[in-house]
């Protein structure tokens, strides 16, 4: 996600590694007793420019409990989306957390976090709306600013985890995917435990909500043979505009900011929705997380993964040398400042 490839010739062992190196990054966060946990990123662009970012926070709220966000935001249609994603909606969860009462059932959380998700793609929108109305000749810095975020899209997958409860929440739109690997003492190894389900049109919990939304439209709307809906694949994300609008409303997006078309088959929008389906685990010390676009779920299989990272730290227990730098301590962001 943070940078490109141009080399067009197949890469050896050593130059892929030292590839996918470049994009590697490395943080610490305190945890119980004084012990650190651990957050690794690699990233790895496809195209340029990128249209992907992650993020990784550890916010103190109130009650002065640290809690760890991390999230991956895989963007399409230019880079505008998931960059304010990657600012903006770990504050707007963090927020949206805070002002629980401290006795919360996770029921209260996940729908806290799914209000968040609402209410940032929301104001995503509407920035871009009231700069249409305002008028602003085409073109304009000032236009491009506010409805960039509007006309591109992206995905969002954001992990929020308390040490304090060991509680992790998951939240997804989009077709992302988490999978945390929970450790069996019986079998004496990790296994898989699939947190977030991708939202898509192979998804027929998704094909059923979609097609109860718009009764009728199914053989419009759905391409069974592509997976798309309305051409676009996740069925669920931020921004696109031309799946949310009105044809009005994105007609006057072309004709004054230079937007696309309005899809030919949308009749009652909006099609799309930035609502995540949101997943609760208390989980222990021995088990990890592996959270990642599209593009690394396509490469390899959920055990694989697991399997691959789990010989990381068994060497990593053996005292092999790192290869990637030595990890940075997070620092704390107030949810009281956070906007």
């Amino acid at each position: 996600m943070s940078h490109s490839i141009s080399n067009k010739n197949p890469l050896s062992y050593e130059e892929a590694d030292a590839e996918i190196r470049k994009g590697a990054d490395s943080f610490s966060f305190k945890v119980a007793n004084d012990r650190l946990g651990r957050v690794d990123v690699v990233s790895l662009g496809t195209k340029f420019p990128i249209e992907d970012c992650w993020d990784v926070a550890v916010v103190r709220g109130a009650d002065g409990q640290d809690t760890l966000y991390t999230g991956v935001y895989d963007g399409h249609n230019g880079a505008e989306t998931s960059a304010v994603l990657g600012k903006s909606l770990i504050p707007y969860v963090a927020n949206a957390l805070a002002r629980l009462p401290a006795s919360n059932d996770p029921a209260s959380a996940e729908d806290a976090i799914k209000k968040a998700f609402i209410n940032l793609d929301n104001r995503i929108l509407s920035i871009a709306e009231t700069a249409l109305a305002a008028g602003h000749p085409a073109g304009t810095a000032a236009v491009r600013v506010a409805t960039g975020p509007a006309f591109a899209g992206s995905c969002a997958l954001l992990l929020e985890y308390e040490p304090s409860s060991a509680t992790l929440h998951v939240a997804l739109t989009g077709d992302s995917r988490a999978v945390r690997a929970q450790w069996s003492p019986e079998v004496g190894k990790p296994m898989v435990d699939v947190l977030s389900k991708e939202q898509n049109t192979c998804n027929e919990q998704e094909i059923a909500r979609i097609a109860a939304a718009h009764p009728g439209e199914e053989k419009d709307m759905l391409n069974m043979d592509d997976g798309h809906l309305l051409g676009m694949t996740p069925t669920r994300t931020f921004g696109n505009h031309r799946w949310k609008w009105p044809t009005e409303l994105v007609m006057k997006a072309r004709g004054n900011c230079h937007g696309p078309a309005p899809h030919a088959k949308s009749k009652t929008p909006p099609y799309l929705t930035a609502s995540p389906e949101v997943t609760t685990r208390v989980v222990c010390a021995r088990d990890f997380v592996i959270m990642g676009s599209d593009g690394l779920w396509e490469a390899i299989s959920n055990e694989d993964a697991v399997e691959c990272v789990s010989r990381w730290l068994a060497a990593r227990r053996e005292g092999r040398p790192e290869t990637v730098a030595e990890s940075r301590s997070l620092g704390t962001m107030s949810t009281r400042t956070a906007s």
